[in-house]
């Protein structure tokens, strides 16, 4: 079936609360439902023949004798009497059968549903490729420069976080299914930029919880929800920034993850990186680089980030940084007890030893570097001296 187990899992829990799991076995006919503790065994009266492996698990399941079970069922087929005497309890034999008859009607549904499910993906699908290729691309563009509100990631998207069953102490890569694969937001939206589906995260929202990206943000996976809400936090009150009209670029909401973590497809890294990313820098306009703590961030060693920070620069891009308010404090702190040379001494820039988490990134990210005049060092360079030269003016700011 076109979607696969992901799809059926999933409108199984739309048909009915009740089907926690559920099991096909066509050339048999059984449907197997597991609720809580108790089995239900689906056309087990259908005459269809049962396999050793079944009665295997049948009598695993401790509902009866394994030697009446192979005894009963030796002869391919199982009858209601043979049910009866199965379970010697032909009350329960007949609860089961009434609750096997239940099932077959939500069966009915679940199958329903999927069909109807299958049938709007393909007319969705079939409209897509029928629209001029110009219309086509002008959706991808539109797809790609959008952010999601400051007003989302400050208050709906912890809710979401909690609602997955994560906490704000997790880090981004543990909350991946809530962009990529079966579960995510945007698993079964077609996506505006290929047509096929699985979106990104910020397709699925609608006005104004996302619009044209204003800011877009340099940052790693590793930081945990609450340093990053925090960070943004600081970030709009030290500004008064209106949040439902603040909208940044996040990868982690942006990209289409169900592309970029697919094995299949982050093979092959980034397309395009330099001029895409230049189109999108020059789209927003302004960049925050987003710290987890000002002594030594993970950022620092990210292939990603310092390229991110060298583009801008050539960009003539501008850049400030923002950190959690808790890491605000300390970082003041730092600076007022004068240990300026602490936090510079930690500026620690290494293109040529970053990493990134697709291997194809960052090849291509230090082959183009490889390609520039001075190569690594001269990128070490200058990103090391604007970031010196950023905390030199917090530590004025203070001073001041």
């Amino acid at each position: 079936l076109a979607g696969g187990w992901d799809v059926i899992h999933t409108i199984s829990h739309k048909v009915s609360h009740t089907l926690s799991y559920i099991t096909f076995s066509p050339d048999r006919g059984l449907l197997a439902t597991a609720c809580g503790n108790e089995l239900m065994i689906h056309a087990i009266v259908s005459d269809d023949p049962l396999e050793f492996g079944f009665r295997s698990w049948l009598a695993g399941q401790g509902l009866a004798d394994p030697e009446k079970i192979t005894a009963l069922t030796r002869g391919g087929a199982v009858s209601k009497a043979s049910l009866v005497e199965l379970f010697e309890d032909e009350q329960r034999c007949h609860n089961l059968l009434d609750e096997a008859n239940v099932r077959r009607s939500e069966e009915k549904a679940l199958r329903k549903s999927l069909n109807g499910l299958l049938d709007r993906r393909r007319r969705l699908q079939s409209q897509w490729k029928a629209k001029p290729l110009e219309e086509q691309r002008q959706s991808k563009i539109q797809s790609e420069r959008l952010g999601v509100s400051l007003r989302h990631v400050l208050h709906t998207f912890p809710l979401k976080v909690e609602q997955a069953g994560f906490t704000e102490q997790n880090i981004f890569y543990d909350l991946e299914c809530l962009v990529y694969g079966p579960n995510s937001l945007g698993a079964h939206t077609l996506c505006p930029r290929d047509g096929q589906f699985g979106s990104s995260y910020v397709d699925v929202l609608r006005p104004p919880d996302h619009g044209p990206a204003t800011t877009f943000v340099s940052w790693v996976w590793s930081y945990r929800v609450a340093d990053v809400v925090s960070a943004f936090q600081s970030w709009v009150s030290e500004h008064s920034m209106d949040d439902h009209a603040s909208y940044i670029w996040l990868c982690y909401f942006c990209n289409n993850q169900h592309r970029l973590l697919n094995p299949r497809d982050a093979s092959n890294g980034s397309d395009n990186l330099e001029d895409v990313f230049r189109a999108r820098l020059a789209a927003c306009g302004q960049v925050v680089i987003l710290f987890d703590r000002a002594l030594k961030p993970p950022w620092m060693q990210r292939a990603w980030c310092i390229y991110e920070a060298y583009t801008c620069l050539k960009c003539r891009i501008q850049w400030q940084i923002i950190m959690p308010e808790r890491e605000q404090h300390k970082f003041d702190e730092r600076l007022r007890a004068g240990r300026i040379d602490d936090i510079i001494h930690g500026v620690q820039i290494d293109l040529s030893t970053a990493t990134a988490t697709v291997p194809a990134d960052e090849q291509k990210i230090k082959a183009i570097i490889r390609a520039e005049p001075g190569g690594f060092d001269e990128v070490n360079k200058h990103v090391k001296q604007e970031l010196k030269r950023w905390f030199g003016g917090q530590f004025q700011r203070l001073l001041g």
